[in-house]
Parts: structure tokens; sequence; C-alpha cells
């Protein structure tokens, strides 16, 4: 065997030399080669190999092509001396035999000490791999604020993802223009919240089915859409073998996960060198050859993050070396992220190459969507359990599972905090200022657009180590003041003409326009303004081919307040009072102006409202908008605010709703029954309190359960959810007998209705309705819709219970009933059930 070996093996390592060499012997060892079996086999060199062959037929499992084709060669060449000898042997006497024999055990045994050995030293540094890419990935992402980073760094990765989901890429472009158009339709989270999942749900799935049928993908994504996070995941679930049912065939990958923002200007590395890229203390005791094998045997799960965090001229390079990776181990799983702009040429059109190759490899190439309703409550239950789980001394006198119910609850109420909160980023950075300031968030969101810009503008790409200024897509030389004075006046501008995006073109002039008045290098653009506010910041976004919008209206607001501010614009903020689409722009204005500004703006919102009776209504309820946001006013302004208001009261329509809920408990006590309200009125009043949803709103909402002039029990079910589910049960929910669940998700609050004949829940999502079985009084029940069928067996303790009305949902035939004959006999089954 050793004249093949260094003949026709030199490219072959020693290590799979002996690997070849113990099969060989394992296979002999399988077969008992006798005389019998020789004669029987006509001494035929290629009946003797298939024989043994057979013998072992998983011998080459864990070989590649090269080892295979050496291993049958050998098992060929050994038949042939087997064949060759025995003539020889005078039939095969025993003693010659048994001598063969006693050499073969001592091969056999010494070659399978060495290999068990090998394998043990694989098994032994595979292990330690696992566990050091646990330490190093399952953490949360920083933010690049160190205030906020003390919060995260602690956090578990695993105990707060969320999965996302994802929509093949080139339809995802299609849409994308229909879902801008749908978002701008309403201002109502609710409306907004309703439309989103029903719109996106039509062509998403969930990332992680996706992914579980491909074994090459390509991710796209904005900033803090969660790429780099979900390849995190995928690592660590991978060290940890616990994935989810539909990825649990992954448990056998070996992750090795590459961030390119660490590789600028040193070359994508070797499969040798991917070990050291997380693993650096024990990359050097790695086996020899062992990544090699893990790529051939399909065992590797190669995560490539950030294609976009390159600069723009070692992109190619990269692109060369993947190709061939994929080439030369295309038994392997690949999954590689990049913001959109990574994967486009120098002049921001396709990267022909990238699409033409990752075609024919067979890529598929999804975009991460931005996290619906149901997500962002999902992040936020996760979020602070991963902050639980970390056991942080400063949160031990903290009841986290409220803050995060809390949480939920005030984004459900503040539309225009809801809408920064979709991707995992600004959800986290929302979750860490809540922790941090709790019940203030709603008066200091001005503080919270601020950290946002601040760290999508400057802190974030400074933590991560990016160096921009090696790509020369980008202005080398730009200060953090003159960024933000940038991205004001393009604000600004945008607002004063009334645009919702502008031509590429036009974005570039209007940059170009403002460099000269800033002590920039000449060969600054306003084409590398715009590329970096666009690729970068992702402040600004291109939502169609050849148009740049704002990617957060609120940011576009904000920032435009800002800049009128700074150019003592008051004027064109009042000019512009009556239209809509200034409204939020003027509320954050009257929070970011100094207290002469507010006066200012606060006295002239009221002379105007005054000046024009038609609008009388919208300015002055403007005005209270503006309370929310004032940390401080002249207490006369205040008082003239809420005694104009008080005369618009109660609100006439959803839109004023609205803007009195701005004001928070300022103006609760003037939406206190009153004896001349009509239903409606009444109506009106109970939504803005519970879009308040203060404890001073609460109080006020006691009230209204006590007041018996009209069925109020439809509105004040539907804002329970708006206040401590607990807390409002025992205060408000209590003064009433019929109650009313428009989703019933938790029996949290239930204590305190024991007293209550009749029980509305419009959507059922409990599977367990035992703990109904404590409301003892309940004579009614009604569920109008429900996902799966229940067993109502646990209704049949109710023994008052005598109407039972269940929705469209259920089938007679289908519903596992248990309940005593009295009830039975008095089911009421109704398959259009309306409430009352």
């Amino acid at each position: 065997m050793q004249p093949i070996f260094e003949m026709e093996a030199a490219s072959i390592s020693q290590e799979s030399r002996t690997a070849i060499q113990l099969q060989i012997a394992e296979t002999l060892r399988r077969v008992e080669v006798t005389s019998e079996l020789l004669t029987n086999l006509s001494l035929n060199v290629k009946s003797l190999t298939t024989h043994l062959g057979n013998a072992d037929p998983e011998a080459c499992k864990l070989f590649g092509r090269n080892e295979t084709a050496l291993y049958e060669r050998m098992l060929e060449e050994v038949s042939r001396g087997i064949i060759e000898v025995a003539p020889q042997l005078e039939g095969f006497t025993l003693a010659a035999t048994t001598e063969s024999l006693q050499r073969l055990e001592k091969i056999i045994e010494h070659l399978q000490t060495s290999q068990e050995q090998s394998q043990r030293d694989k098994n032994e540094f595979e292990r330690k791999y696992r566990e050091v890419i646990i330490r190093q990935l399952d953490r949360m992402e920083m933010f690049g604020l160190p205030r906020m980073d003390t919060l995260t760094a602690r956090q578990s990765l695993s105990i707060a993802y969320v999965t996302l989901s994802a929509t093949p890429h080139g339809r995802e472009e299609q849409n994308q223009q229909a879902e801008i158009i749908s978002r701008k339709l309403t201002e109502e989270i609710a409306v907004h919240a309703q439309q989103h999942e029903k719109i996106t749900s039509l062509r998403t799935s969930p990332v992680d089915e996706t992914l579980a049928n491909c074994r090459r993908i390509v991710i796209r994504g904005g900033a803090g859409a969660g790429k780099s996070t979900l390849l995190q995941w995928l690592a660590v679930r991978a060290a940890k073998q616990d994935f989810p049912p539909a990825l649990e065939s992954w448990n056998r990958l070996i992750p090795f996960f590459i961030r390119l923002r660490s590789l600028v200007d040193k070359g994508f590395p070797t499969p040798e060198e991917f070990p050291k890229l997380i693993a650096r203390n024990i990359a050097e005791t790695m086996p020899k050859g062992w990544v090699h094998q893990c790529l051939e045997a399909g065992y590797a799960l190669v995560l490539i993050d950030g294609v976009d965090e390159l600069p723009r001229n070692q992109r190619q390079d990269f692109f060369d070396a993947l190709a061939g990776l994929v080439a030369d181990f295309p038994y392997a799983r690949y999954v590689v992220t990049s913001r959109p702009a990574g994967l486009k040429d120098g002049q921001g059109e396709k990267w022909q190459d990238w699409e033409t190759w990752t075609e024919q490899a067979q890529f598929l190439n999804l975009s991460l969507q931005s996290m619906s309703p149901t997500d962002i409550e999902q992040f936020i239950t996760q979020w602070h359990e991963a902050l639980a789980a970390a056991c942080r001394p400063e949160d031990e006198q903290i009841n986290l599972q409220s803050r995060a119910t809390d949480l939920k609850r005030l984004l459900r109420q503040r539309p225009e905090l809801r809408r920064l909160a979709t991707t995992p980023l600004l959800c986290a950075m929302i979750c860490a200022l809540y922790r941090e300031r709790g019940e203030n968030l709603p008066t200091e969101r001005i503080k919270l657009y601020q950290e946002c810009i601040d760290m999508l503008l400057n802190s974030r790409d400074r933590g991560r180590k990016i160096k921009l200024d090696l790509d020369e897509s980008y202005p080398g030389g730009l200060s953090d003041s003159q960024k933000m004075a940038l991205i004001q006046s393009f604000a600004y501008w945008m607002m004063e003409n009334n645009y919702s995006d502008v031509e590429i073109d036009r974005v570039d002039a209007h940059f170009t326009r403002r460099l000269p008045g800033m002590t920039l290098p000449k060969e600054v653009t306003g084409k590398q303004i715009r590329a970096l506010f666009v690729e970068r910041v992702a402040l600004l976004r291109e939502p169609s081919v050849g148009k740049i919008d704002f990617a957060h209206r609120t940011f576009q607001e904000f920032l435009a307040a800002q800049a009128a501010l700074n150019e003592d614009s008051i004027n064109v903020l009042l000019q512009h009072a009556y239209n809509d689409q200034w409204r939020e722009a003027i509320i954050v204005a009257a929070g970011l102006g100094r207290p002469r500004e507010r006066k200012e703006l606060l006295e002239r919102l009221l002379h105007k409202g005054n000046e024009m009776p038609d609008k009388r209504n919208y300015l002055h309820l403007l005005a209270v908008a503006c309370l929310e946001t004032t940390v401080e006013v002249d207490p006369q302004i205040r008082a003239e605010v809420l005694k104009q208001a008080e005369a618009l009261l109660p609100p006439k329509d959803d839109d004023e709703v609205i803007m009195v809920a701005r004001a928070g408990d300022a103006i609760a006590p003037l939406l206190a029954p009153k004896p001349n309200y009509s239903e409606e009125e009444t109506v009106r009043c109970i939504e803005a309190l519970a879009k308040i949803g203060s404890s001073a709103a609460m109080e006020i909402l006691t009230d209204y359960a006590k007041d018996t002039r009209y069925e109020l029990s439809r509105e004040l079910g539907k804002a329970w959810d708006a206040f401590d589910r607990d807390a409002y049960a025992q205060k408000v929910l209590s003064h009433s007998n019929k109650v009313y669940v428009p989703t019933l998700v938790s029996l949290e609050g239930f204590k305190h209705l024991k007293h209550i004949n009749e029980l509305t829940i419009q959507k059922l999502s409990l599977k367990d309705l035992s703990p109904l079985q404590k409301l003892t009084s309940l004579t009614k029940l009604r569920i109008l819709e429900t996902d799966e069928i229940y067993d109502l067996s646990p209704l049949a303790e109710l023994s008052k219970l005598t109407h039972l009305s269940l929705g469209t949902a259920f089938r007679q035939e289908d519903i596992k009933c248990d309940i005593n004959i009295a009830v039975i006999s008095l089911l009421q089954y109704s398959r259009r059930e309306q409430f009352y």
C-alpha cells in the first residue's frame, strides 16, 4: 500500500491516509477470507473486491471524493495481493493463517486506537468550539450609546429573539409601493395594524420556515432590520443544537460566523481560518482539516454578515472568494446578509454579476419585512424576559413583566411611537428607554426621537467600528453636526414643498446646494451625501426606483420642526397650522422650542383659531395636543388652552379623540360624565380616556361605569387593554354586571368579576376555559369568534348558566362538550350572534 500512497496520494493529508488505512482494515475485519471463499470467487480480483466492498457498504460515508477514490483503489490492490498469495500458501496452512490473523489483529487494533483517538480529538474540539460560539454570540447587539448598552450587555439573544418574516426579493420590490400607499391611508394605529397584517400575511412567511428548505440564501434588509441578529441566532441555535421543529435538521450543523466588517483590508479568510474569527483562543488546537471535512460532508453552516459593510472597492474580491468557496464545497449551507445598497454597483444600479451568479448558484433571495403589531408585542415580551434572565441587581425591585405589559399598552395608545418600533433595533431602543424612564416616555418622546436619530446618524456605525472613510461612495470628513444640519434642511425642504418623496437627482441637487456653506473637502458631492443617508444611516430610503423618502415620517417631522426653530420660522409653522400634514411637526416644535417660542406658538394658535371660526376647533385642539410635548409652559397659557378646549368637548369624531388624548392628564378631568352628553358623546369621551391610559383617566372611567343612563359595557370593555388589567377590572368593570372582552388572551382581573351575570367574548384565544368556572353568577355567555374548537366541559360547573351563544367558528357536531344535561337542554347555537 505504501508505494501507492507515495505516488498517487501526494495531495491527500496524512490524517486522511490514516483514515483510509483504518477503513481498509475495518473492511477486512468484517470478512472471513478462506480458501473456500477464494475458490468460490474463482480467484478473481474484481469479484473479491466487490465482495469486500459489499461487506462494508458505508465505508466511504465520511470521505470526500479524493479519499473515496483512493479507498477503492487500495481495496482493489488488497484483493489482488490476497489472490496472488493464496496459491503459495498450500491451501492456507493453519500456521500461516494463524500468523497472518494475529498480525492483522494487531494492525487493526493499532489503527482502531488511532482512529478512536482522532475522533475523540475532533469531538472535544467541536464541543469547545460550540461553547465559544454560544458565549460570544448569544448576546444582544449594542446600540453604540453607552447608557443604553449597559442594559443589553447581558441579555441573551436566544431569549429575546423574535422570528421575523421574509418575502422573496423580487416580490417585495413589486409590492413595496402598495405598502407605502397603505401606510399613508391613516394615522390610526389600529386600522394600520389590521391593514399591515392583512396585506403582509398574503405573501410573507416566517424566515425559519423558508430557511429550512434552502441550502443557499441571500437576505436583504434595511438598517436595524435584524439581519445580524438572525445570523447570530442561527449560529447560537446550531451551537446549542436546539433549533425549533422547522429547522430541526440543522441541529447537526457546525456554524462559522463571518463578520465582513472585521475583514476590511484583510481579504476573505480561507476555510481553516474560519474558527479564528470567533474562537481565537482555541483555534490552534483544531484538528487538521476539520473545517474542510465539515464543508465537504455538508455539515458546515457558513454565515456571512454585512456585504454592505465592506468598502465598495473590496466587494468584488469578496464575491470572487465566495463563488470559489461555493464551487469547492457545494454541500455546505450558506446564508449571506446585506443592506440592499450593498448589492448594487457604483452607480447604484443592480450588481449584475452578483445577481447572475446567485441565480445560477441557486441562491434564494429574501427581504426581511417590518415587524407586524403582533411581532412588536412579542418582541417586547421577550426583550423583558431576556432582561429578567440577566439578573441585574438594578432590576431586582422592578416587575419587568409588568413593564412589558405597560409598554405594549402604551404603544397601542401612541401610534407615532408604534410606527417607530417596526424594526428590532428601534423596538429594542424603545424598550431600553422605557426601562430607563418608565411612564415618562410618552411626554419624553422628543428625547426618544433625538436618541434614535443620534444612534442612526452617528453612534451605531462608530460602535460597530465601520470605517466609512475607506469607501469612496460616502463623504469623508463629515462631522456629526454637519450631518444633522444636512438632514434637517432636507426634511424641512420636503415639508415646505409638501413632498412625500423626491426624485434622486433633485435630492442630490438639494444637498449639493447646501455644501458651499460648510467647511468640507471639495471632493464631497450631493450624491455622496444622499448615499450616506440612504445606505448607511438609513434615515432615508429608496422605496421605488429613482425616488427618495424618509424611512419614518416621524423622523421627517421631528427634523423639520428642529430646522424651523433653528431658522426662527415659527411663522412658517403657523402658516401650515391648518394642514394636517404639518400637525405632528407643530406638536414636536412645541416640545423642542424655548419657553418664549413655546408661548408664542400656543398663543398664536389660539388667536388664529379665534380669527378663523371654520378652523377654530382644529386649531384649538392642536394647541391642546401641543401640551403633550411641552415639559414646561406658562401657567396662564396652559389654563387658557384648557379653557378653550373645554368649549370643544366632547370630541366629535375619531380625529378629535386623538387630538384631545394628546393633552394627557391635563384634559382628563374635562372628559368626566355630564348629564347633557348623548350616548355617542359619552362613547367618544371613553375612547379619549382609553387613549390617555393613565391612572387619572381610569378614575374618570370609574364614574362612567357607575353611570346607568346608557349601556356602556362594550365601550368600557374595549378600554380594558389600555390599562393594567387587574386594576381596571377592580376599579371600573366591577361596577357592572355585564362585561365585554374584545379578545380574551388572559384571565387576569377576572377574580374581581365573580359577580357578573353576562360575559361576551368577541374573540377567544384561550384554550383552557376552566378558570371561567369561578364566575359562579354567570347566566349568559357569548363567544363570537375563535381560532379552534374548544372543550366546553369546564362550563358544566356554572350552575346558573342558562344561555350559551356560540359564533360562526363553532359547528354543533365538532364541539367537544361534556356539559350536564340541564345546560345542554338550554344550549342556544347561533350562526351570527351580534352583541346584545
